[in-house]
């Protein structure tokens, strides 16, 4: 039965016209980092501890080069350049570098991958044509950092290195450098290094999780025949292929490369009679040793009938078979074998598997300065309370009092969808805060400049 939806912090902003950003919820896993549009520094500011380090190496030349490495004393560094990431704000570019930043809310966004979750030195590649020294202010994930101090350079195209140190979360992450209302800008810039950093993905999104298909493991299940036609599992199938667990005992196995420590799987399983939806359990084991029953349930998936669709299986016309569970605190070792079993006590008469996802989290983030958290406006997490009204209210405390708004972790239920401009909302993680929508809302809506999303 399809009586509410998790709606994940970050994509329910889908509605705005955004840079960067994801999805996830307590059913689905992806990262993401923050989704904003033009950004104003009272709505964003947040201290971050970092310290400056600044050197000056000068040199004439422009730059028209895309990402390259290069080893440093702390690992590989890994250029990004500035005229093929995101620029807003009257910024322009030219064949090798952005410039114009010229107007508050100027901004030039790096989207960098860390290798670790940890200080790294970040040197940005600048040119400064005037007489004294020039200031933009740096954030990291849509978080303030530190205001740089970029000295004159002699030039438009008279390149020098200023370094700052940066704390990165391991994985996706933005850095971006703002004019804002304190600063003076009127700067060039070239590129970003970050040492330590690791590769983005040459095509496609830079994902943070281990994805493996259900087809391409070992089992002794059943592997069904590639198949587009609609109303077919087949065809909701990533890979138009699915295995299928029906008898106890059969299995699905894959070998992991990396450390994990959450799971997510896609899977179907039957719905039950009056639509209302079935549960069941599905056996975990690594590396052969069984470590988990994973609850599993048909209520968020199964829908009926014609546009606009209803949860009456007499209606016919099933499709929407999936659903994603995921699951934390988990073991999983690099090199592990992980296997999905139908055992005896897994009573579902089918489990469809079309993949898995493997991923190693981080803990839930902690609320950053200058914000101001739900639970002061009565929201409470993980109970059955619409929590509507309380977000709403600390949306209105925060822009009156140029805050950002705290959604910490739990489960919040949102009965509404609300309208939102000129603010910075937050979570603890993608794997730690979820907005439940109730009665088809949920989320958020877009309805003006200056909004941050994110996490």
């Amino acid at each position: 039965m399809k009586i509410f939806s998790v709606i994940p912090l970050i994509s329910s902003i889908a509605l705005l016209s955004a840079c960067g950003g994801g999805s996830d919820s307590s059913n689905t896993s992806s990262s993401a980092q923050s989704v904003s549009s033009s950004v104003s520094s009272e709505t964003l500011s947040s201290a971050a501890s970092s310290s400056l380090i600044s050197q000056s190496s000068v040199s004439s030349e422009s730059t028209s080069s895309t990402s390259s490495s290069s080893s440093s004393f702390d690992g590989v560094t890994i250029t990004h350049e500035a005229e093929n990431n995101f620029f807003s704000g009257g910024v322009s570019k030219t064949d090798s570098y952005v410039q114009n930043f010229v107007n508050i809310g100027a901004r030039s966004i790096f989207t960098v991958n860390a290798s670790s979750s940890a200080a790294h030195t970040v040197n940005l590649r600048f040119a400064n044509a005037a007489e004294s020294s020039k200031t933009l202010n740096v954030y990291v994930n849509g978080i303030f950092s530190l205001t740089t101090t970029l000295p004159p350079t002699g030039g438009n195209t008279t390149w020098a290195t200023h370094a700052e140190q940066l704390t990165l979360r391991a994985g996706i992450n933005t850095i971006s450098y703002q004019y804002d209302a304190i600063n003076s800008g009127n700067v060039n810039l070239d590129s970003i290094g970050v040492q330590g950093g690791a590769a983005l993905a040459t095509r496609g999104a830079t994902l943070p999780y281990q994805e493996f298909e259900a087809e391409d493991g070992v089992t002794t299940g059943q592997i069904s025949a590639a198949d587009r036609t609609y109303k077919t599992v087949e065809s909701e199938s990533s890979g138009r292929k699915f295995v299928n667990l029906s008898t106890t005992g059969e299995y699905v196995e894959w070998t992991t490369t990396k450390e994990a420590n959450a799971l997510v799987v896609r899977y179907s399983i039957p719905d039950s009679i009056n639509g209302d939806g079935a549960s069941a359990s599905l056996s975990l084991y690594v590396n052969d040793t069984k470590i988990k029953s994973l609850d599993l349930s048909s209520r968020y998936a199964w829908m009926y009938g014609d546009f606009p669709y209803n949860n009456n299986p007499t209606n016919l016309n099933a499709h929407r078979f999936y659903d994603e569970s995921r699951f934390s605190g988990l073991l999983i070792p690099a090199g592990a074998k992980i296997r999905l079993q139908k055992d005896a006590d897994d009573t579902a008469a089918y489990y469809k598997i079309d993949l898995i996802d493997v991923e190693k989290i981080e803990p839930a983030y902690t609320m950053p300065s200058n914000f101001i958290s739900i639970t002061d406006f009565g929201a409470i997490a993980n109970d059955s309370i619409d929590d509507n009204a309380a977000i709403i209210s600390a949306i209105a405390s925060a822009k009156t009092n140029k805050k950002g708004v705290w959604i910490p972790e739990g489960k919040f239920i949102l009965s509404g969808r609300p309208d939102i401009s000129d603010v910075h909302i937050r979570g603890a993680g993608t794997w730690y805060t979820v907005l439940q929508g109730i009665n088809g809302k949920g989320g958020f809506r877009g309805q003006g400049s200056n909004v941050t999303v994110a996490d």
